[in-house]
């Protein structure tokens, strides 16, 4: 079923794992990029920090997803680094999916989300629900 809300979505006729193998053969690779933003780090550009850190989240997101598209065989989107920023960081999530899904319809998206994760990670669900 086509959403009137995402035009550009290409349907669904593969299962995840045909998906991600064809993504494989396709651009012969195996690279994951890992999409973990995190406007607070030293090491996150200051050129994607913006007043709006859901803005920030996706056009740092969005850059490195064209920066490493044809190496990369899917993306990982790591729920944590969006949930932190509350209504706009689920927007930029929301925003980020779709960006890749219209730049990329054949690359799959794996959304990581694993509240009991390593050190930075669980950080950013604990900032989420208490914060």
């Amino acid at each position: 079923m086509k959403s009137d809300k995402y035009p550009n979505r290409k349907e669904r006729s593969m299962a995840f794992e045909e998906m991600l193998l064809a993504a494989q053969n396709g651009k012969k690779s195996c690279v994951c990029v890992g999409l973990d933003p995190d406007p607070t780090n030293e090491k996150f550009p200051r050129r994607f920090v913006s007043h709006s850190s859901g803005g920030s989240l996706l056009e740092f997101s969005e850059h490195v997803v064209t920066m490493t598209a044809r190496h990369a065989c899917c993306f990982k989107v790591n729920m944590g680094f969006f949930l932190r920023y509350g209504s706009p960081g689920i927007s930029a999530l929301e925003g980020l999916v779709c960006f890749i899904r219209d730049s990329e319809p054949d690359t799959p998206v794996i959304l990581d989300f694993k509240s009991q994760d390593i050190g930075n990670s669980a950080c950013q669900y604990a900032a989420f629900a208490f914060d």
